[in-house]
């Protein structure tokens, strides 16, 4: 995603029947159930709706956050009504409740990203290989969605082998995993997880702008949180069933936040993310760089690095 957009993730519900070994579902559901005034288990269309009216069309629109995005029956026309309303999409999904005939319904879509996380052989990503399963993953990769590219957190089960092969992804039997972290903190595991030590000074996060906190996400009862590592919801910006948008980034909660990616607290979840780097002026650059630089670039520097994490590892 271009760095100097803004854009806005949606979790469209509650509790994720997946329950990924990587993924805090109880820390989060039990907060989600302290702070929300509705307590609302799925956000409504009519709720998405309201909320897409309220988000100026530069904004991006997520599917993924605290919950597999197809879990909600309404997702395919909560994703088509955000296209009509001409806003950039990207979808993060497992296929977990997705089914072929939906595929149809959005296929066309030129999404910036639409990512598929695959089950792995250490099981972090609780997906079920069933019928249904790869009937849909088979659908998926017939239909040349644009934006598509492929995830997991390890190797491949063998049984995935024949459609990736089918379908030109067989290299991708070779990928090791993206790295497992503990989510700022908020999570305990094992084997590979990688966490962060404190960073003392000023920070940025690369994925929101820098300081500015542009990448952020919406729950089910329209509570905006600044980030979708807060699974303590500490840092939340306002409401977007009441509140305008431009307002979430005026309001004193965010001002508090910017101090703080200024301050030295040891309790700012940032700073223990792994993806936080120091604000100094080599950031700056690599920021300048990714937004200015021509994207054919960008692509060719992408995809280089996506060649070299996909070779064997010895």
């Amino acid at each position: 995603m271009n760095q100097s957009k803004r854009s806005l993730e949606f979790a469209t519900k509650i509790g994720c029947i997946i329950d990924c070994s990587f993924c805090p579902q109880k820390l989060f559901i039990s907060n989600y159930n302290k702070t929300s005034k509705t307590k609302d288990i799925e956000m409504s269309l009519d709720n998405f709706k309201k909320i897409i009216n309220k988000v100026p069309e530069n904004v991006e629109i997520r599917f993924a956050g605290m919950s597999e995005p197809f879990l909600h029956q309404r997702c395919t026309d909560m994703i088509l009504y955000a296209h009509q309303s001409h806003h950039e999409i990207a979808v993060f999904t497992t296929i977990v409740g997705l089914s072929v005939e939906e595929i149809d319904r959005f296929k066309t879509i030129g999404f910036n990203d639409f990512v598929i996380h695959l089950p792995d052989n250490n099981s972090y990503s609780k997906i079920p290989i069933n019928e249904k399963y790869l009937l849909v993953l088979e659908k998926i990769f017939q239909s040349n969605i644009k934006g598509l590219r492929l995830s997991s957190h390890g190797k491949i089960p063998k049984i995935l082998n024949p459609l990736l092969d089918k379908y030109g992804y067989g290299s991708f039997k070779e990928y090791q995993g993206d790295e497992i972290h503990d989510r700022g903190g908020s999570l305990q595991i094992q084997d590979n997880a990688k966490s962060n030590s404190l960073i003392n000074g000023p920070i940025a996060c690369p994925a929101s702008g820098g300081q500015e906190i542009k990448r952020n996400l919406v729950l089910p009862d329209g509570t905006v949180s600044f980030c979708c590592m807060d699974m303590e919801m500490n840092h939340i910006l306002g409401n977007l069933l009441n509140d305008s948008y431009e307002s979430l980034f005026l309001n004193d909660a965010f001002k508090s936040l910017r101090k703080l990616f200024n301050s030295n607290s040891s309790d700012f979840i940032c700073r223990k993310c792994i993806y936080v780097q120091r604000y100094n002026l080599y950031f700056k650059f690599k920021r300048f760089f990714y937004t200015y630089c021509p994207s054919f670039i960008q692509q060719t520097l992408f995809k280089l690095k996506q060649i070299k994490g996909t070779k064997p590892k010895h």
